[in-house]
């Protein structure tokens, strides 16, 4: 024992010290990656680096411009080869906030690309992903308000449209689990370039998502229909919803503060049906017209609202069934609770699901109205 206590004191020495260790002065940091496809089997990648200032210069370290990079390739290990040979400093992945894929590079199939993503330790799982609406470099084109950096930018606007509930974050991680399941599909945020026609300028929009079949990219789903979604799988609030005030132009607006969804199965004769119920709560925030808000006034708006929040969801249904995707995991559902009859249904489940009967059951409650009029 004596010796093997003598022995662990003689090793400890030479585990201290941080080997392998990079200074700030030695690494090149990747902020945001954007990967387009180029021709026919090769891939562009366009990386965005912290500018780092050099000795003697400003004392915090970065500088206001980013730097870029530009490389092609047949599979992204290659690419970020070549791309160290681009720098004196060593390439540092470990924190990239945001990969950016092109629609055609969707379109063609994602998971082998996800494969080197999720093996290299340098990749953050809660990278943010997002499809780009044509070249995934046109990200980089985009000028973002007192913001310098992309990275900084698409996070600024992930995090607002959690008060429209337009969109979802989605990470690394999640992408990779679903894509290795057979249970969901997929659905990842969109991205859009356009011209203001004021300024000029080119700005980004982000809304809506990207839906695939297995891991092909194979239609957009709009911002409304997003809103729906993200209710079903209890991630949507904080939404706004408007009715009408008789016929003139003026209107309620409610701020949607909860939701709670249950997604429920049921299999009779061998065919699922499925019912949705929502539970609601809703604050009044602005009446454009001077009246009286009685208790039978509440109940009216709650009974418009259960109306307007059904007719959504069921918009929301229709699309899925249309495009074959199985967004909210009823198939998970019915599996886990029918594993037997599942065996059967899996099969054809794509067939089978566009015919599936779903009941959409909205309780909507209106709790404060903070209006005094």
């Amino acid at each position: 024992m004596y010796k093997q206590i003598v022995l662990l004191i003689c090793f400890v020495p030479m585990l201290t010290g941080c080997w392998g260790r990079e200074e700030l002065n030695e690494v090149a940091v990747i902020q945001t990656v954007a990967i387009d496809k180029e021709g026919k089997d090769n891939i562009r990648i366009t990386i965005e680096i912290s500018g780092v200032a050099s000795k003697g210069q400003t004392p915090t370290g970065l500088s206001a411009k980013p730097i870029y990079l530009t490389e092609t390739g047949k599979s992204i290990f290659e690419v970020a080869r070549k791309m160290s040979n681009k720098t004196t400093r060593t390439l540092f992945w470990g924190h990239v906030s945001s990969i950016v894929f092109s629609k055609e590079m969707a379109k063609s199939g994602l998971k082998k690309h996800f494969d080197i993503l999720t093996r290299l330790r340098q990749f953050r799982n809660l990278t943010n992903i997002f499809i780009m609406d044509g070249n995934a470099s046109d990200i980089f084109k985009v000028t973002f308000p007192q913001e310098s950096l992309t990275s900084s930018g698409l996070n600024g606007l992930l995090k607002a449209q959690n008060s429209e509930a337009s969109t979802k974050k989605v990470t690394l991680m999640q992408v990779f689990q679903t894509l290795t399941n057979d249970y969901n599909d997929l659905a990842i945020p969109s991205l859009h370039v356009y011209k203001n026609p004021q300024t000029q300028k080119l700005n980004l929009r982000v809304g809506g998502m990207y839906v695939f079949a297995k891991d092909k990219q194979i239609a957009y789903m709009d911002a409304e229909k997003t809103k729906s979604y993200l209710r079903a799988i209890n991630e949507g609030k904080e939404t706004v919803e408007i009715l009408p005030l008789g016929k003139k132009s003026r209107y309620v607006s409610f701020e949607n503060v909860r939701n709670s969804a249950n997604v429920m199965t049921l299999l009779q004769n061998g065919m699922p049906s499925v019912t949705i119920e929502l539970n609601a709560k809703f604050d009044v925030t602005e009446v454009q017209k001077e009246m009286q808000i009685s208790p039978e006034q509440i109940e009216k708006w709650e009974n418009q609202l259960n109306a307007l929040l059904s007719k959504q969801m069921e918009a929301f249904i229709s699309y899925t069934k249309k495009n074959k995707v199985d967004l909210i995991g009823i198939k998970e559902m019915v599996h886990r609770k029918y594993p037997k009859q599942w065996k059967e249904l899996k099969k054809d489940w794509y067939k089978i699901y566009p015919d599936i009967p779903f009941q959409i059951v909205v309780k909507s409650k209106i709790e404060h109205n903070f209006l005094h009029l």
